[in-house]
This record gives structure tokens, C-alpha cells and sequence, in this order.
């Protein structure tokens, strides 16, 4: 009950207040408005613009981010030689701050001294300029989500599961015992 409680209340309060006039002042809600505040969001293009983006995200980048995760899942287990080098490279964003990792990006793709574009600029592709440009825009910020999103815990194998049994779950009685050698059994009795 207080759960529900502690969850509803910022729910309800979020309902009345977008109702009314909002006072940033006192931080309340001052007068109330009715649908005035809905009218002028959905007369706003800006409104339109970022729910624009937000659908392009879902449509392209959420089915990537899930193909991405089974080839990367797949690639991380599946038994050959490399394995480890590409299993390095994407459990390390797991550790790096997400401030940090958006540091890093950010010199990548700078429009002057970025290395992407002085990749592109050895195949004849000009610089690019990759957050002045909305298109690009939208692919540059869905490239440090992605690697974040798709670097989760998918390097546990079967024997790190295994084993995470044997210590965490299972008691002493429900383990199996590894079988002696005759000659061990032999000292013993």
C-alpha cells in the first residue's frame, strides 16, 4: 500500500498540475487552466519536431539496438579465436562513466579534429560536421546509446551461471561432491 501510495502520488500530481497554471516561483500550481495548456503544446511545432525525433528513434534505433544485441550476444559466445579482444571491446563502455564515454565521442567526431573524419577524408569524403547537421544529428547521438545498450551482461556464459549456483544456491547437501581417485579413498581408510 505504501508503495502503491509513494508511486501514485507523483502521478496525480503531475495530472492536476497540467491542468493549471504553474508558478515556478513557488513551485506550484497557481491558477487552473483546463485543456489551455494541452491546446498550446499541440499548436507548438516544436512539440511536433521532438515527437518526430522520438518516433524515428523507436522505429530505427530500438529494432537496431535489439539486432545488435543478438549478433554482439552471439559473437561474445559463440567459441573462436579473437573472442576475448571483441569481448574487451564492449564490456569496456560498461565501465566507463557515460560522461566520460560522451567525452570520448565528442573528440571522435569533432568536425575539425575528430579521427572519423580524417578516416572518411582518406576515402575522398569531406568533413562532415555531425552535430550542426539535424540528420546526422539524430545518427551521432543513437551511436553512443546504442554501444551503451547493447554492452549489458552479455559476456555471462553457462559456466558463470554454473557457478553462481554452486556458491549462491546450492547447499551443501544439493551440490555434487567431486568423486575421489581409488588411490585418495585408499590412504583414507
Amino acid at each position: 500500500i505504501l508503495l502503491g501510495a509513494l508511486l501514485a502520488y507523483p502521478i496525480f500530481y503531475t495530472i492536476q498540475i497540467s491542468f493549471s497554471r504553474f508558478d515556478l516561483m513557488t513551485f506550484s500550481a497557481v491558477e487552473w487552466v483546463g485543456l489551455d495548456n494541452y491546446r498550446h503544446v499541440l499548436d507548438d511545432y516544436r512539440f511536433w519536431s521532438s515527437m518526430k525525433v522520438t518516433l524515428v528513434y523507436l522505429v530505427l534505433a530500438l529494432p537496431l539496438q535489439i539486432i545488435l544485441g543478438f549478433g554482439i550476444a552471439f559473437l561474445i559466445n559463440a567459441d573462436w579465436r579473437g573472442r576475448g579482444v571483441v569481448r574487451a571491446l564492449f564490456l569496456i563502455p560498461m565501465v566507463v562513466a557515460p560522461v566520460v564515454a560522451g567525452g570520448i565521442f565528442r573528440m571522435i567526431l569533432d568536425p575539425l579534429w575528430g579521427i572519423m573524419n580524417y578516416l572518411l577524408g582518406r576515402f575522398g569524403i569531406g568533413p562532415l560536421d555531425w552535430f550542426g547537421d539535424p540528420t546526422l544529428a539524430m545518427a551521432t547521438m543513437f551511436c553512443p546509446r546504442a554501444c551503451a545498450n547493447t554492452s549489458g551482461d552479455r559476456g555471462r556464459t553457462r559456466a558463470h551461471f554454473v557457478s553462481k549456483h554452486r556458491t549462491d544456491h546450492a547447499g551443501g547437501c544439493t551440490r555434487r561432491r567431486p568423486r575421489r581417485s581409488r588411490r585418495h579413498t585408499a590412504r583414507r581408510g
